[in-house]
C-alpha cells in the first residue's frame, strides 16, 4: 500500500518514517508548481537518506507545462515518476540524474521518439512507460537497460522485440498492446516470472510458452478466444484471467503442482473448465460471471488442498443458494 502526500509545504523524515513504519510506501507527490527550490533541497535530503524506498512524483500541472528542470534540486532522487501530465519542456534534464533505480514516464502530448537515448538507462531497475499519443518510442534503447528487473509498458511498440535481450528482467506488464504485434519475445526472457497483459487486443494467447512463468494475468485484452493448454506453464503459481468475453474453453491439460490462487472474472462465454484435477495443490478459487455451472465442479474431483471458493453469477438469490451449498462443504468464501 501507498501513501500520499499531496503538495506539502513542508515535509519532515519524521512523517516519511511514520509512514514506513505503517509498511506503506511513502509518496511525495505535487500537482501543481507550488514547491520551491528549498523544499526541494529538503525532499533531496530525504531522497539520499531513504533511496528507493521514498517516491517523488509530479503529475496535473494542467495550467502549464511541468518545467523538468525543477528535479535540478533533486540530483538524490532514486524513485521518480512524471506521469499524468499533458506537456513538459527541457525533458532533456532527466538525462542528468545519475541516481535513479525507478522511473515512470507518462506525457500525452509528447513527440520525441528517441527519448529513452537521452536517459542513464543502465542504473535503472524499474521503468514504466507511458502512453503518449503516437506511442512512438523507439524501445531499442532498453538494451542499455542490463540491470532492469521491471517493465511496464503502454502503447508502444517500435523494436519491441529488444525486451527479449534483457535478462534480469523478472517482471513484464504490457497495456494496450496491438494484435498484429507478435508477443513471443516473452519466450526468451529467462529470468522472467510475472506476465501481465491488460487492454490492447490479440485473438491468442497461444505464443506465450515460457515455462519459467510463475504468474499470468490476462485482463480486458479484446478479441481474445484462446489461451492453449495452460499447463504448459509447469511453475505457475497464479492465474487471473479476467473481462474476456470470448473465452469459451479453459484447459490444463497436465499437472501444474504450484498453482495455488485461480481467479476467472468476468468471462461471460466461459463454458467449460477442464483439468481441474490437475491442480492437486489449490488452496483458493474465485470464479464470477460465467456460463459455467458450479454443479459441473463440484461433481468432478475437487484437490483436497482447496480451502476458498467462490462463486457467482451476479445474482443475488442464485448466489446465496450457492454459498449455502459451499458452506456445507466446509469451503470459506475469503481467504
Amino acid at each position: 500500500m501507498t501513501e500520499r502526500l499531496n503538495n506539502p509545504e513542508r515535509i519532515t523524515k519524521k512523517e516519511i518514517d511514520a509512514i514506513i513504519s505503517k509498511r506503506r510506501n511513502p509518496i511525495i507527490q505535487f500537482s501543481h508548481d507550488l514547491y520551491s527550490p528549498s523544499l526541494l533541497s529538503e525532499i533531496d535530503g530525504l531522497c539520499e537518506f531513504y533511496g528507493e524506498e521514498l517516491e517523488v512524483r509530479f503529475y496535473g500541472h494542467y495550467k502549464k507545462a511541468f518545467n523538468v528542470e525543477v528535479l535540478r534540486y533533486l540530483p538524490s532522487v532514486a524513485n521518480l515518476s512524471l506521469d499524468c501530465l499533458q506537456y513538459i519542456e527541457n525533458h532533456e534534464e532527466l538525462g542528468r540524474l545519475d541516481n535513479l533505480k525507478s522511473l515512470s514516464f507518462g506525457v500525452y502530448h509528447f513527440d520525441d521518439k528517441e527519448f529513452l537515448s537521452r536517459l542513464n538507462l543502465k542504473p535503472l531497475r524499474r521503468i514504466v512507460i507511458g502512453e503518449n499519443q503516437k506511442k512512438n518510442f523507439d524501445l531499442s534503447y532498453l538494451s542499455a537497460c542490463q540491470n532492469l528487473e521491471e517493465l511496464f509498458i503502454v502503447g508502444h511498440t517500435k523494436n519491441i522485440d529488444v525486451l527479449a535481450s534483457l535478462s534480469k528482467i523478472k517482471k513484464l506488464s504490457l497495456s494496450s498492446i496491438g494484435k498484429k504485434q507478435k508477443i513471443q519475445f516473452v519466450n526468451k526472457m529467462a529470468a522472467l516470472d510475472s506476465l501481465k497483459l491488460i487492454l490492447g487486443g490479440r485473438e491468442s494467447f497461444e505464443e506465450v510458452d515460457n515455462p519459467n512463468l510463475t504468474k499470468i494475468e490476462i485482463i480486458r485484452v479484446r478479441g481474445l478466444e484462446k489461451l492453449g493448454d495452460l499447463g504448459r506453464f509447469s511453475k505457475l503459481a497464479y492465474l487471473h484471467i479476467q473481462d474476456q468475453i470470448k473465452i469459451q474453453e479453459i484447459s490444463i491439460n497436465r499437472p501444474l503442482d504450484h498453482l495455488t490462487d485461480l481467479k476467472i472474472i468476468t468471462c461471460k462465454g466461459l463454458k467449460r473448465l477442464n483439468g481441474i484435477q490437475n491442480l492437486r495443490n489449490i488452496s483458493s478459487f474465485r470464479i464470477y460471471n460465467t456460463e459455467i455451472e458450479v454443479n459441473d465442479i463440484l461433481s468432478s474431483e475437487l484437490p483436497k488442498s482447496l480451502k476458498v471458493f467462490a462463486f457467482y453469477t451476479g445474482k443475488a438469490k442464485k448466489d446465496k443458494e450457492i454459498r449455502d451449498i459451499l458452506d456445507k462443504r466446509d469451503f470459506s468464501e475469503f481467504g
